[in-house]
């Protein structure tokens, strides 16, 4: 429902009718629509987590070969936000309006993190700080990921190499 028209022209009405509720009902179960779409947020963030660390944990046999996993979570990641890319973007821009969607977005990507620290740290070199750079090196991910917008498959695909290069020759020797 927020992915088209977007959050913003998205009114109460139109929910309850997609969902085939009264408006009434709306709020028997969300206060205002900001708490929906919080749920929402929250729903799709753990499903693309789960998802995301799914894909680690496959990547990983006894062997690993960590720059192909780094390519192969920026790949998905850039799935991912293609996939629902309006949600994504305006769930930025809400993180800016709404003070509520910010500490969740922070909240989730902290647990994601948290989530990833202990997959990751074996692998990285020593002298890395895992725990200060990981926070970093997402921030650094997503606004690549944000920033890739209309440009060709092609020139996505490239950018996303360079990308795997730089975090490859940071992470590993």
């Amino acid at each position: 429902m927020f992915q088209n028209p977007g959050y913003y022209k998205t009114d109460i009405r139109a929910i309850a009718r997609t969902a085939g509720i009264a408006i009434g009902s709306f709020y028997n179960y969300f206060p205002d629509k900001l708490h929906l779409y919080l749920a929402v947020y929250r729903q799709e963030h753990e499903k693309i987590a789960e998802r995301f660390l799914l894909l680690i944990r496959q990547g990983i046999p006894e062997n690993p070969d960590p720059r192909a996993l780094v390519l192969n979570l920026l790949q998905f990641q850039a799935s991912a936000h293609n996939h629902s890319k309006t949600f994504y973007l305006e769930s930025d821009l809400l993180g800016i309006a709404e003070p509520e969607v910010a500490q969740l977005k922070n909240e989730l990507d902290s647990r994601l993190l948290d989530r990833l620290y202990p997959v990751l740290k074996p692998l990285v070199r020593p002298d890395i700080s895992l725990e200060l750079g990981l926070p970093i090196l997402y921030d650094l991910i997503e606004s690549t990921i944000h920033s890739l917008g209309e440009e060709s498959e092609d020139r996505k695909g490239q950018i996303i190499t360079e990308l795997a290069a730089i975090l490859n020759s940071y992470l590993f020797r």
